[in-house]
């Protein structure tokens, strides 16, 4: 490929690349992705501090042993759901076996 010009090549090539540059740029929207990560980068998140009372910091929430055998359904009262924490398997409580037409009740409310 011979060039007449070698310079006008120059500048078209640069052109050509500055356009490309831009249009990449654009697309990615790549200012506004490294602003957020420079903001990430360099702000630090406050730190909260609340303090307790004393029957707060005694009490771990946690009520019961954990079971081995989580039922559904309580057999005594099928009418209710007993509910479990999935992290310790402890009872938590109960709550109505609803059904779809209750569901819907609700949510129309």
């Amino acid at each position: 490929l011979e060039v007449a010009d070698p310079s006008v090549f120059v500048v078209t090539t640069v052109v050509a690349v500055a356009l490309l540059i831009v249009l990449v740029v654009e697309k990615y929207n790549l200012i506004y992705h490294t602003k957020l990560w420079i903001e990430y980068l360099t702000t630090n998140v406050p730190t909260i501090d609340v303090p307790m009372k004393e029957a707060e910091a005694q009490d771990d929430g946690v009520k019961g042993d954990a079971v081995n055998k989580m039922e559904l359904l309580d057999p005594k009262d099928p009418t209710k759901i007993n509910c479990f924490d999935p992290s310790t398997k402890q009872f938590i409580g109960q709550a109505k076996n609803m059904t779809a037409r209750d569901v819907q009740e609700i949510l129309v409310k």
